[in-house]
């Protein structure tokens, strides 16, 4: 099963088509059915599986600074066709599979924590289950969809709740129909779990066109409309980012033979319409992972049912595919994706690992490939954008607001987040630091001013969640006449969480920084209050014109220019009838 730890990496479809494969050392146990994650010391673990013969318990760890892999500590239930999760402190929890790579499936769970390379049992679900359903929820909680049982050679319509917090177990209401082979996908749009098609008699068999929806709110399962095609879609299933699309894209929709189709489906939560979008390079089970706005899919089954070499992009924009670089082996199920983080500062390396898995029917392999896309930097978050106009000599308040990756999922952690630390630099030769106000709901722990940077630590009272991050108000004072920008920069921001600490990483494009626009000159130049507070409120719709009055107490050399409040400069007035005094001058709504 994929392991899809790609967070916020910019990357376009076209941009990968120049890369190719290279082959990485070898695993030390060739597996197939296994799991991998990426882990938050920059190491791939890599899970159990079937050698073939039996299921493993075996761990290994890789590093691809080194390029090598260590034995970790096994699992204590070996474990194929099962599922793996990271948890948002960096641990890793495991449940379900198949103990003898045959028939009997377990129920346990266990939780891996990569600080004492120790695996430590935890509840077990109410049933036993492999090629089940797994997603995080909010609140640090994971369901556990359908599935077979092999002890009883049943499919499953059962369903279980894990809290990480409490480590309790507890039953969801059964779904409306049995389905294995399935995803479970969370949707924040909706407040929702989807659970589209799956098998009804284990792998290969009947094929369900029906898409099922457990709401949170109501904690009922409920039928939305069916997809396109029939198909198990536990291996073809991604989100779209920026907008909540869930994605199906090209699987096996035949009944005991393969019938692949090309077709990409769509479902956006707040419609629940399935709607056809685009085609690309047909084949069975594959293993995607969205990159940007791109999605990504190496091998998979080919129409002869073995592996095949093709790595397809597909653009989430456009709705067509390209084709990348080819696999230098022809893998065709089971293999892992995952990427790594460079150790130097907040710069992410983009590769696409695949590990192990069948190249064709019975061949199993430890080699692994890896595709560099490149290096990213600051992908964990970028700065918003907010700008300030002041007048010289006049304090002005200025939002610093933070866009966060959703990979983060700061609204779930929310809950534990206790403090908030960072500094801001700016220049003190263009401008005086005047004070700072926490954001609401937070107070001042602690403030170090510099002369040119300020270091702030703030402590969670009562603050709810806002996108963009709220991080307080900055005030400055101009200390120039000339008309200029300056940058505010945030050198660094550390979320603390329980005894957590999650060091975002911040752009250094400076378009994307705060700005203070410092107008006017040393004389002075006003404008009325009047005037200042009605653009700061919504124009009303009968009104269509604004008059601006203001004072020129000298003329030579003054500029006099127009700005909105995100310090775009909207017009010039009329620069022929500067002269000193009292001036109105009329400007259109629709200019502004």
């Amino acid at each position: 099963m994929l392991a899809g730890m790609l967070v916020g990496l910019l990357c376009s479809a076209e941009a990968s088509l120049a890369q190719t494969w290279q082959y990485i050392a070898p695993m030390k146990q060739a597996r197939v059915w296994h799991q991998a994650q990426f882990l938050n010391n920059g190491k791939i673990l890599v899970m159990g599986g079937e050698d073939g013969s039996t299921s493993l318990s075996s761990c290994e760890l890789y590093d691809p600074t080194a390029n090598t892999w260590s034995s970790a500590a096994s699992m204590n239930v070996p474990r194929s066709r099962f599922q793996s999760l990271l948890l948002s402190d960096g641990r890793v929890f495991v449940a379900g599979g198949l103990t003898d790579a045959h028939s009997a499936t377990t129920n346990t769970c266990e939780i891996y924590d990569p600080t004492t390379d120790v695996w430590t049992l935890t509840a077990s679900m109410n049933d036993s289950r492999e090629e089940f359903g797994l997603c995080g929820l909010p609140g640090n909680k994971i369901a556990l969809i359908g599935g077979e049982d092999g002890n009883q050679s049943a499919v499953l319509s059962s369903a279980d709740l894990y809290d990480v917090s409490a480590k309790t177990m507890t039953a969801l209401p059964n779904q409306l129909q049995i389905s294995a082979d399935v995803a479970a996908v969370y949707s924040s749009i909706s407040h929702s779990i989807y659970v589209a098609g799956g098998n009804q008699g284990g792998y290969g068999s009947w094929k369900l066109q029906t898409t099922q929806k457990f709401s949170l709110d109501t904690w009922q399962w409920t039928y939305v409309d069916s997809m396109i095609n029939r198909q198990a879609a536990q291996f073809n299933t991604l989100i779209r980012p920026s907008t909540g699309e869930i994605f199906l894209f090209t699987n096996d929709t035949g009944y005991y033979y393969l019938k692949l189709t090309s077709l990409v489906e769509a479902m956006a939560p707040a419609q629940e319409q399935w709607n056809a979008k685009g085609t690309m390079t047909p084949r069975s089970d594959p293993r995607g992972v969205v990159i940007g706005d791109s999605a990504v899919f190496p091998g998979g089954i080919g129409p002869s049912g073995g592996g095949i070499t093709n790595c397809t992009w597909f653009n989430f924009s456009t709705n067509e595919f390209s084709e990348g670089s080819h696999l230098l082996d022809s893998i065709m199920d089971e293999f892992v994706l995952a990427t790594s983080k460079l150790p130097q500062d907040c710069s992410w390396s983009r590769k696409l690992y695949i590990i192990g898995g069948q190249t064709k029917p019975g061949t199993i392999v430890a080699r692994c490939e890896v595709l560099d896309l490149g290096v990213v930097r600051g992908s964990l978050s970028l700065v918003h954008r907010e700008s300030a106009s002041a007048y010289f000599g006049q304090i002005d308040s200025l939002p610093l607001m933070l866009d966060v990756d959703t990979g983060i999922h700061l609204d779930s952690l929310w809950s534990t987040l206790t403090e908030m630390q960072g500094s801001y630099t700016w220049d003190s030769s263009l401008v005086d630091y005047s004070g700072y106000l926490p954001p609401e709901g937070w107070i001042l722990n602690g403030l170090t001013n510099h002369g040119n940077s300020l270091d702030i630590d703030i402590t969670n009272v009562s603050s709810t969640f806002t996108s963009p991050l709220d991080l307080g108000t900055a005030l400055f004072r101009p200390k120039t006449e000339l008309i200029a920008s300056v940058w505010i920069n945030l050198s660094n921001l550390s979320l603390i969480t329980g005894s957590q600490t999650t060091a975002l990483c911040v752009t250094d494009d400076e378009d994307n920084h705060w700005a203070v626009k410092t107008l006017g000159t040393e004389a002075g130049v006003h404008t009325s209050s009047a005037f200042t507070s009605t653009l700061s409120e919504v124009p009303n719709p009968v009104s269509t014109e604004y008059t601006l009055s203001y004072t020129l107490p000298v003329t030579e050399g003054v500029t006099l220019e127009l700005y909105d409040v995100l310090g775009n400069r909207m017009l010039d007035l009329p620069q022929g009838e500067l002269s000193a005094g009292t001036h109105r001058v009329t400007l259109r709504a629709d200019a502004i």
